[in-house]
């Protein structure tokens, strides 16, 4: 969101505009006694240090004035033609991907994560590339068209985390109104408090910190034997865990320590 905000005239860092959303929280979801986050993998536990992901109604959005529009496509092809006819018009946009087919994650092994969300800017289509901006990377990432039509339309995990080929555009509002920014701090400060002490459900803010720690004692047992990794490779389910953990916490568009850093 940074990147667009910044191209409609908001120039701020990825922490303010992290911030202004105010989507910082916290979730923790123990799975071994029910169906697993991720289907075709065995894992036990899935945590995050969201309480939201980016919609229409942004909270980020509104407070500076700006409209955001979503759009779905039943398919990739669609979707890309759709992109494109607004790239031509000088729009850029965000787009929702599995993370799993994005070339500069190749380190992440065979991790899908439907959750991401990556800026799209510009494309060739002679050599094939499409040019996105992500969290932490300086720079516009070349990725293969074909790579991010399969990014856009991943069906890895649960259905609520498929990237469902969304994207969002961002315009201006005719009148140009928007709260004073000073405001607009202390409203998005308040909903960050709120997802930390009043969340919907207690798995999250505090109360899902609390149940992560009273868990920890139980990992000798949860974590012992093997699992399937989200290839379906057999390996050590502790393995398994503290390897997504670190990639919960640290590495997957968190900007480090579950978006805390930020």
């Amino acid at each position: 969101m940074r990147d667009l905000f910044e191209f409609h005239g908001f120039p701020m860092s990825e922490a303010m505009a992290f911030g202004l959303d105010a989507t910082m929280g916290f979730g923790f979801f123990d799975t071994t006694n029910s169906v697993s986050f991720i289907p075709e993998s065995d894992i036990p536990f899935f945590l995050g240090g969201k309480q939201g992901t980016i919609e229409s109604n942004s909270l980020a959005c509104r407070l500076l004035g700006i409209m955001l529009r979503k759009q779905s496509f039943s398919s990739a092809n669609k979707a890309w033609d759709e992109s494109k006819k607004l790239l031509n018009q000088n729009i850029p946009l965000i787009l929702k991907v599995d993370l799993g087919y994005l070339p500069y994650f190749e380190a992440e092994g065979d991790i899908h994560f439907g959750g991401h969300a990556i800026t799209l800017a510009g494309y060739d289509e002679e050599k094939g590339i499409a040019y996105v901006g992500d969290t932490d990377l300086e720079g516009f990432q070349e990725v293969p068209i074909e790579k991010l039509k399969e990014a856009r339309s991943s069906e890895h995990g649960p259905k609520f985390m498929y990237p469902n080929n969304v994207q969002f555009s961002m315009v201006r509002r005719p009148d140009g109104k928007h709260p004073p920014l000073a405001a607009g701090v202390k409203v998005a400060i308040k909903k960050v408090v709120d997802n930390m002490l009043r969340p919907s459900i207690n798995n999250s803010g505090i109360q899902g910190i609390k149940l992560l720690a009273r868990s920890i004692p139980e990992w000798k047992v949860k974590l012992q034997g093997e699992s399937k990794d989200p290839t379906g490779k057999i390996i050590s389910r502790a393995r398994l865990m503290f390897e997504l953990l670190h990639g919960y916490l640290e590495t997957w568009g968190t900007g480090g320590a579950a978006f805390r850093n930020l």
